[in-house]
């Protein structure tokens, strides 16, 4: 019996291999995070603290379809309706792939930072990072930035969580902002 060698492949999750309609930042996805979480800025980790404890933020863990990154600069928690549209985003996309897919997943790189955090994306990617206050802020955004895979195929992988993020969006359960890296999702209704 011949040994069949298994590579994984990391495909990038960008405006250049996902073509998405983007959802206008400044109108659309900070009214939407700041209707969603009541107006829930998360400025340090006293109000995390708080948060948690009243479960208006809660704990996100690897899931069926999706996998998070060492996370260096935000942390794995969101409020409960994005943690849900998390979860079944990732459950669809790994319906969408079947079963001869069934390694790949989506990474997730940031979910939720609190003011300090994201002052020190700006410090150290300011190009990237949102000016102003961040919809990660509200602990309703995460980003995608690659496909995780065996023995190649990118682009169906990719079309597949496009389909995916497409269809959602249009359902109005997420709003998208491919960004130079990683497609940034904020959760909406």
């Amino acid at each position: 019996m011949k040994n069949i060698i298994v590579t994984q492949t990391n495909c990038s999750c960008n405006p250049n291999s996902l073509s998405l309609k983007r959802d206008d930042y400044k109108s659309r996805h900070r009214p939407a995070a700041i209707r969603i979480s009541n107006n829930g800025f998360i400025e340090n980790d006293k109000i995390v603290f708080n948060l948690r404890k009243r479960n208006k933020l809660v704990d996100v863990y690897e899931n069926e379809g999706f996998g998070i990154a060492n996370l260096t600069q935000s942390s794995p928690i969101l409020i409960p309706l994005a943690q849900k549209r998390l979860y079944e985003l990732g459950k669809r996309f790994k319906e969408g792939l079947g079963d001869e897919d069934k390694n790949s997943y989506f990474v997730i790189s940031s979910i939720t930072r609190t003011e300090h955090q994201q002052h020190d994306v700006r410090r150290t990617h300011s190009m990237a990072a949102t000016k102003g206050t961040s919809t990660h802020s509200y602990g309703v955004s995460f980003d995608i930035n690659t496909v995780v895979g065996d023995n190649g195929y990118c682009e169906r992988r990719t079309q597949v969580l496009k389909k995916i993020l497409t269809e959602m969006q249009k359902e109005g359960k997420i709003l998208l902002c491919p960004e130079s890296k990683c497609i940034h999702v904020t959760v909406c209704g």
